[in-house]
């Protein structure tokens, strides 16, 4: 059987004697060359992975089939040792003398091999390039601006005008102002009256394809004049007073009837408008307990309702008012105080003490 393995130097030949006496003192003979047992690394990729026979207690000849097979008698290895990252061992071979059986046998020669480092883990992936942020959805158009006051020329006769909704009627209400244009447009549809400015809509005579009909006008804002002053008990100053300024106005509704704008039902996330479901065109409550409400800033809701058109020849129809509201949206209720705990009860008196014995 194979017995240890050796490693020898070989000694260096001998020296030629010296051509001159020899120093006092000899020289050291030279170190003998290093040994790097390693095999290269293309040959160690493949011994590195051969099937090892050591964990399996068997050797190279132990079965008969790697003696009668070349490919499966040399894709085994019997693995000695690792130490420092370097596997030794011997592989197994396969001889064939050509007179005699096959046979799978121990190479002779040991190997060493270094082990490779595992491969590194891939750098992470870099994460996709952010997408752009989207662009803003487009803001909801502004409300209309208010029109600026009629002149005091205009606003006579306007005010002098019958109004229809104090009757709680509209302009189209009655069939003869859908036929007559003087007695359509000598009445208005007073909205409100804040600060001393009258706010409301005319009623328009409009006759379209053989029909006529008395529908709701431009919106109309007219300055109340002040009452006449009484005489002056005095003489004027030289230099008369410089008339008063027209108040501000103020487009919000009244709270009254902003209780009942506010509680109405809103279109706009349903992505409808007034005339979307013919339901509503059918119906007058149905159609009227809509709005769109077009925004809410510093605690304002402006949009605009539904309303109801029934021109009495034709089919009626839902239709989105052309007044815009401003409603002033009311504050949370706040919380009731905390109730009073009941008065405590006042201690009980002390019970008498008993009579004291008579004297002797």
């Amino acid at each position: 059987q194979m017995g240890e393995l050796y490693l020898c130097a070989i000694p260096p030949p001998p020296l030629p004697p010296p051509s001159s006496p020899l120093p006092s003192r000899p020289p050291s003979p030279p170190s003998p060359p290093a040994f790097s047992p390693l095999l290269p690394a293309s040959a160690c990729s493949a011994v590195l992975i051969l099937a090892d026979l050591v964990p399996l207690d068997e050797f190279c000849n132990s079965k008969q089939s790697r003696n009668n097979n070349q490919q499966e008698c040399e894709s085994y290895k019997r693995k000695w040792s690792v130490s420092d990252g370097i596997e030794t061992g011997k592989v197994c071979i396969f001889v064939d003398s050509g007179s005699g059986p096959t046979r799978c046998e121990m190479n002779d020669e040991l190997y060493y091999c270094k082990i490779p480092p595992p491969p590194t883990a891939p750098p992470p992936s870099m994460p996709p390039p952010s997408l752009p942020p989207p662009s803003p959805s487009p803001s909801p158009p502004s409300p209309p601006s208010l029109p600026p006051l009629l002149p005091s020329t205009v606003c006579s006769t306007v005010l002098s005008l019958t109004d229809v909704f104090s009757q709680g009627e509209f302009c189209n209400t009655k069939q003869q102002r859908n036929q007559n244009k003087g007695d359509c447009e000598s009445h208005k549809l007073l909205w409100r009256t804040i600060d001393g400015i009258e706010t409301g809509r005319l009623c328009t005579f409009v006759a379209e394809q053989g029909e006529t009909t008395c529908q709701m006008g431009e919106l109309y804002l007219c300055a109340i004049p002040p009452p006449p002053l009484p005489p002056p008990s005095s003489p004027l100053p030289s230099r008369p007073p410089s008339p008063p300024s027209p108040p501000a106005f103020s487009p919000l509704l009244p709270a009254s009837a902003c209780s009942a704008v506010l509680i109405l039902a809103d279109l706009v996330p349903l992505d409808e408008f007034c005339n979307s479901k013919q339901s509503r065109n059918n119906n007058q409550q149905e159609c009227e307990s809509y709005k769109r409400k077009w925004s809410v800033s510093d605690g304002i809701e402006t949009g605009k309702v539904c309303i109801f058109v029934d021109s009495g020849s034709g089919p009626t129809r839902c239709e989105m008012n052309d007044e815009l509201y401003y409603c002033k949206i009311p504050p949370p209720p706040t919380a009731p105080p905390p109730s009073m705990p009941p008065p405590s009860l006042p201690p009980p008196s002390p019970s008498p003490s008993p009579p004291s014995p008579p004297s002797l």
